[in-house]
């Protein structure tokens, strides 16, 4: 009370300083050092000739790579808002409240809604990277393609999934909106595709190499 009255509600942003750097603390190392992590790890444990494996346990490999890749996607948008907020921005505009406020646009009644949103946006990333190996891989590369191409393949699709799923919102989102740190939006949207599609790619390389239960002869 009495810091509010010497110094006025400005205080409350100093006095939540702490807790917004303790939360970059390991929001960071999720968002940059886990995709970091994987492409080392995986770039050292796959063989320069991989092995054909089952359908079924490719799937798998995408799949873990794809819980692990939406880790990293939603520690980097969660990452961005915080650093914004440490910034200066007042309330910056996370990914599910630009689409809570289009929903409401809409006339849709979203109470209650924004962990159910957030876990399907998730869970539409982890599909993404089942379909990207095997589907979207095996008609466009049916030969096997190097790491960093197919990072760089599923960066693009990620991108465009984004896009198609954010720009709507982000037409329909009032100035004020924008003003308090729309630009963090986009560039979380952008660092979160590619560490996304870093950590997904290496991710079930790594998986690949290290867990027998993926190989076909099991050894």
């Amino acid at each position: 009370l009495t810091l509010g009255a010497v110094f006025g509600p400005s205080i409350l942003e100093r006095i939540h300083l702490p807790a917004l750097g303790f939360r970059l603390l390991w929001l960071v190392p999720l968002a940059v050092g886990l995709p970091l992590l994987m492409v080392w790890w995986g770039s050292r444990a796959h063989p320069p000739r991989p092995e054909n494996l089952s359908r079924m346990r490719a799937a798998g490999a995408a799949l873990l790579g794809g819980f692990v890749g939406a880790t990293a996607l939603a520690a980097t948008w969660s990452a961005t808002a915080t650093a914004a907020e440490l910034l200066g921005a007042s309330r910056p505009p996370t990914i599910t409240r630009v689409l809570l406020r289009w929903l409401v646009s809409l006339g849709l009644d979203v109470t209650g809604v924004s962990p159910l949103l957030y876990a399907a946006l998730l869970s539409l990333f982890v599909g993404l990277s089942v379909a990207y190996y095997g589907l979207v891989l095996t008609h466009l590369a049916p030969h096997v393609a190097s790491l960093h191409r197919q990072a760089l393949g599923l960066t693009m699709l990620a991108l465009g999934l984004l896009g198609a799923i954010f720009v709507p919102p982000l037409l329909v989102v009032d100035v004020e909106l924008w003003q308090t740190g729309g630009p963090s939006v986009l560039f979380g949207l952008a660092l979160g595709a590619v560490s996304y599609a870093l950590t997904v790619v290496y991710g079930r390389a790594l998986a690949i190499a290290v867990a027998p239960s993926l190989r076909r002869d099991g050894s």
